[in-house]
């Protein structure tokens, strides 16, 4: 293989992969951020809003990932004479000091389109998930993409083949 095979091979490596992961891990970035965005909003409404009501705590869960613990507590009560249940995170003082079968205070928010969110009072942990890592590992990737992409037509203009 000689020099100039290579250099239009590497040429369209970096330009497809460079395409590939721009598109993919820009709109999981997108999808990211817009979804960071509404859980925003959805926890600025709970903390805000006086609407309470009142769930029985059914069953606590420790997960371990690697070093570290998260707690979750799943819950059902009733609201607007439909009944529901949920899984939330809750920071470890809440878990150790709530127990199975006890009846809690919750804030309840319900959206436009009928959706009930719901918030355990007295817990710290943020309304929705966190996607701190994901978020990461999409940037790296995206601007890993962009270098790519910026080398594979850095490439062409100066080798001035398009293979």
């Amino acid at each position: 293989m000689n020099r100039r095979t290579r250099i239009i091979r590497i040429q369209n490596f970096c330009f497809i992969a460079g395409s590939v992961f721009l598109f993919v891990f820009g709109s999981i970035l997108i999808f990211i951020l817009h979804e960071q965005s509404v859980h925003g909003e959805i926890n600025k409404k709970l903390l805000k809003i006086n609407e309470m009501g009142f769930v029985l705590l059914e069953r606590p869960q420790r997960k371990r990932f690697f070093s570290q613990s998260h707690y979750y507590y799943s819950y059902s009560g009733l609201y607007g004479g439909k009944a529901f249940s949920r899984m939330e995170k809750v920071d470890p003082d809440y878990f150790h000091i709530s127990s199975p079968g006890k009846n809690v205070e919750i804030r309840i928010y319900s959206d436009p389109s009928g959706n009930l969110h719901s918030l355990l009072r007295g817990n710290t942990v943020p309304y929705g998930r966190d996607y701190s890592g994901l978020n990461i590992f999409s940037e790296v990737f995206f601007i890993l993409g962009i270098c790519f992409l910026f080398t594979g037509i850095s490439m062409r203009l100066y080798t001035g083949s398009y293979g």
